[in-house]
């Protein structure tokens, strides 16, 4: 299928250490899974919301829980995790060692790479570990310790935040909800201002009763472009919050 990737595990990942010493099975199977989303450099988005949306759709793993677990990998050298202008990303470490790329694969990345000082520029380690990895293989199940049910993309919807079902054009509930909810996820986080007042714009001209919904679509819209036209793209290229809003990019067909 065009535009999915093929990548090469190795072997010693059922005997690899560090894998091994993952926190649970939840871990290492993200640790795995991750692979194929990689680009060519081994670079990838790593906010909880992306790995969620992209790597464990169908897992019932919760954002803490992605981003506890990249730590992990972080920790004990399998992955570089760091942030460039405000954005979470990671890179497999000795990629090249055992992915082998077709001579017509590009080399280059739209991803920043790490800085040089990756090691204490996102995550401090607990432990003296050198940066490399046996091998990335398959993981071994779920997770025993995840919860029933995975935490919803909204988890409280615009008229529920004030513990008040009516949501008047002055009542704080839809700023709170933004603020806390939406732009937290979104991945190019400026120009707050402008994106909150194109949001609230929305939300008066919608009826009372719509205010969830839209919240709804609101979510599902940025996950889609997340792991769809974004999932690329450096954060420079991705369109501000307050345009992305203005043109309801949320109700686009792709």
């Amino acid at each position: 299928m065009s535009g999915m990737r093929a990548r090469m595990l190795h072997a010693s990942i059922s005997n690899s250490e560090r894998v091994a010493r993952l926190s649970c099975d939840g871990a290492r199977l993200l640790f795995t899974w991750l692979i194929p989303h990689c680009d060519n450099l081994g670079r990838l988005r790593a906010e909880p919301i992306q790995l969620k949306a992209s790597v464990m759709p169908r897992h019932v793993s919760t954002l803490p829980q992605l981003k506890r677990w990249t730590d992990e990998m972080h920790r004990l050298g399998l992955v570089q995790v760091y942030t460039s202008q405000g954005q979470r990303f990671l890179v497999v470490n000795n990629w090249s060692q055992y992915q082998r790329l077709h001579v017509n694969h590009s080399t280059s990345s739209n991803l920043p790479p790490p800085p040089d000082n990756v090691r204490s520029a996102s995550v401090v380690p607990t432990e003296n570990v050198a940066l490399e990895v046996e091998g990335e293989g398959e993981g071994e199940g779920e997770d025993k310790h995840i919860p029933s049910s995975a935490a919803p993309m909204v988890s409280v919807g615009l008229a529920s935040l004030n513990g008040n079902a009516k949501t008047s054009k002055d009542d704080p509930a839809p700023r709170e909800w933004f603020l806390s909810e939406f732009w937290p996820k979104y991945p190019r986080r400026v120009g707050r201002s402008a994106a909150l007042g194109a949001f609230l714009s929305v939300v008066r001209g919608l009826p009372e009763s719509k205010h969830d919904s839209f919240a709804d679509l609101l979510l599902s819209g940025l996950e889609r472009d997340l792991v769809t036209e974004w999932a690329d793209r450096a954060p420079d290229k991705i369109p501000h919050a307050a345009t992305w809003i203005n043109q309801r990019r949320w109700e686009d067909d792709r």
